[in-house]
């Protein structure tokens, strides 16, 4: 028998190791399966950006070339044909090259505008750029077709050309030098030297030359443009405009959308530095007034110091290096003309000042953005979102509404981590099991969170702040709390007895009881008699419900049996006849007879229902002094005093409603 308990005890062991294993492998494939899972969405993520940002780029360039190529329209944004007529030219080229060689538009566009920027720039008619962009966007085509090169380093090299770097497109096999310039205009004829020539001519010449050393090229991409190299150019441009047609669809998107979110970035940006205002801080970054930018600038002037110190010092080592420098080594700066007293002039007859021509000074333009004209929809949006949250005129009112809203969530986050720890505690120590640990964590997290919520929407109705926030605050902070209560009854055995309409009962009966205590308490606090009648009566009638939830009795025989806080009835009472005492015996009468009136409007239930409450508290009140007196926490003398003072209260209320009873019949 020992040795069958031993090998059942070691298969026992080996069958939980291989359980354990069996855990882990189980445990590996599901990471190795949420990695790949998270891979596959990161690469599709990269992906919408990266064709959404290509479509965006598509229409960054299509504006370059609208505005390169001159294109006109009316105020009602239809084309002008008549002072357009080159860039529709440009568009039909690009349509033509686009449509025979498979290129990429959004490429081509933007190296045809560049083109026609540098020559326009240099006063060439609109014509004659135009026409040389469209000659020169060609040639790149065709001499990265013969290099085998990229496009766009072609493209680069040819502009770096037109423009007279040497160097870079002399990797084409093209020289550009001022000798070679010299030949061109040989050639042509022109017995001019290129230094006498304006820098427009120059580009000119330029391409001349570029064109007859590059002759060899030309036609070239179309000669072999079935040959894998080519082809392979067109599919990679063919994949570059598919993603920029894709893209168009997410920037659509993203164009509606983001609006909206910078509108709502600004407006926080706005709303930390109001903030930040009222705690004496100055978030400006343009302001040298903060408390937070003066520490900065202080670390700025000690760096300054610093540098100065450093100065210095170089300052002295060149010295010493210029003593050690021969006169032919020395580099001597022409200074420029400067104003004499009397004034001066200069080639043109013009004045200088500051070494600078007077004519120069005078033709300096301001460089107009047109800022002035814009009204972005990101700033009308932040204005709204200001001016909701009260920014705008300093009130606050909804951003404090925000802040209650943070306030009630750092209640639940706050409540949810200390039951849960506590709950986990009793679950270890096995006082609770699993669903009961979480019943009760999650009930209290609800309770005590609707309790808050509840607690501050009604004090803003309380004093008059009546809106939809704060209706809406109080109901849900009361759902909250029933849902919570109900939550912590599911965790009982009492409450697992209950129906499900019975707890909700309870739920709702318990927080409308909390709410009516203070709305009771408000109106005794501010002598408001309608809130104290209102508070009272709230608290019987859901006292009421909640006994009725607990015990499933009629709700009549439940009111019977509620305890409520007649004592506020006393309080108002007391303080109705100390105003008559004060104002003398006729105000004490009219007081009276009008509370005979107002009662004879009170509805005999409702006579009733406090009666009871005031029979029920008086009994609960003796059966308490006695209980105090057994206890021996309190004397003989005192334990009499407060039972014949309850029996007083018991009868008075049964005289009470005998006599509503009989005046109802």
């Amino acid at each position: 028998m020992k040795n069958v308990a031993q090998q059942a005890n070691n298969l026992k062991k080996e069958m939980s190791g291989t359980e354990k294993l069996l855990n882990f492998n189980d445990a590996l494939k599901s990471t190795v399966k949420l990695g790949a899972m998270f891979g596959i969405l990161r690469k599709g993520f990269n992906i919408v950006k990266d064709i959404t940002m290509s479509s965006v780029d598509m229409i960054e360039t299509t504006n370059l070339f609208e505005v390169a190529m001159g294109k006109v329209v009316d105020e009602y944004g239809n084309l002008d044909q008549a002072q357009s007529q080159y860039y529709e030219n440009a568009m039909a080229f690009q349509d033509k090259m686009n449509e025979k060689f498979g290129t990429n538009k959004k490429e081509l566009m933007e190296f045809q505008a560049k083109f026609n920027s540098l020559y326009a720039n240099q006063g060439v008619d609109k014509g004659t750029s135009e026409w040389l962009s469209e000659q020169l966007t060609k040639a790149g085509y065709d001499i990265a077709s013969l290099k085998n090169q990229d496009i766009a380093g072609v493209m680069d090299k040819l502009y770096s050309g037109i423009t007279g770097q040497t160097k870079s497109i002399r990797a084409l096999g093209v020289d550009i030098s001022q000798g070679s310039m010299e030949t061109t205009l040989q050639s042509l004829g022109i017995d001019r030297t290129v230094s006498k020539l304006s820098y427009a001519e120059k580009e000119i010449v330029r391409y001349l030359t570029i064109v007859e050393q590059a002759k060899n090229a030309q036609g070239d991409f179309a000669r072999t443009f079935e040959t894998p190299a080519n082809q392979i150019k067109v599919f990679k441009n063919q994949l570059a405009e598919l993603g920029q047609v894709a893209g168009s669809f997410f920037v659509g998107i993203f164009g509606k959308i983001m609006p909206y979110v910078n509108g709502i970035i600004m407006a926080v940006k706005e709303v930390l530095k109001a903030l930040a205002s009222l705690f004496g801080f100055d978030l400006d970054l343009g302001s040298s007034g903060g408390s937070t930018l003066s520490s900065g600038i202080g670390s700025v002037a000690d760096s300054a110091g610093t540098a100065g110190d450093n100065l210095g010092k170089a300052t002295k080592q060149a010295k010493e290096f210029k003593k050690q420098l021969m006169g032919f080594d020395e580099i001597n700066n022409i200074e420029p003309p400067t104003q004499s007293a009397g004034g001066g002039s200069s080639g043109g007859g013009g004045g200088i000042s500051g070494g600078i021509d007077d004519k120069l000074l005078n033709s300096l333009k301001e460089w107009d953005n047109m800022m002035s004209k814009i009204s972005g929809k990101a700033q009308e949006i932040r204005d709204k979102i200001l001016d909701w949250l009260g920014v705008t005129d300093g009130s606050y009112d909804n951003l404090k509404r925000i802040w209650e809203i943070i306030q009630t969530i750092g209640v639940a986050f706050g409540t949810w981590k200390v039951s849960k720890a506590i709950t986990d505690l009793l679950k270890n120590l096995g006082i609770l099991n699993k669903t009961q640990a979480f019943q009760i964590a999650f009930g209290l997290t609800l309770l005590l969170t609707g309790i808050f919520a509840q607690y501050k929407g009604t004090k803003r109705l309380l004093n008059g702040d009546i809106n939809l926030f704060s209706i809406l605050e109080t109901i849900l902070g009361t759902t909250s709390g029933a849902l919570g209560i109900v939550s912590l009854l599911k965790a009982t055995k009492f409450g697992k007895a209950l129906s499900l309409g019975n707890k909700l009962k309870v739920g709702f009966g318990i927080m409308l009881t909390i709410q009516g205590v203070q709305v009771l308490l408000d109106g005794i606090k501010t002598g408001d008699i309608k809130k104290t009648i209102l508070g009272a009566l709230e608290s019987v009638i859901s006292l009421s419900v909640t006994f009725n939830g607990l015990f499933g009795k009629s709700l009549i025989t439940s009111i019977k049996n509620t305890i409520a806080n007649v004592s506020s009835f006393g309080i108002i009472t007391t303080s109705s006849f100390k105003n008559a005492r004060a104002n003398g015996l006729s105000l004490g009468k009219s007081f009276i007879s009008a509370g005979k009136d107002a009662m004879s409007l009170i509805p005999t239930g409702v006579k009733v229902a406090g009666g009871l409450t005031g029979l029920v508290i008086g009994t609960l009140s003796a059966y308490n002094s006695m209980n105090q007196f057994a206890k021996e926490t309190k004397n003989l003398k005192d334990s009499l005093g407060e039972l014949v003072i309850s029996i007083g209260r018991s009868n008075s209320s049964r005289s009470f409603i005998r006599k509503c009873n009989s005046s109802s019949e």
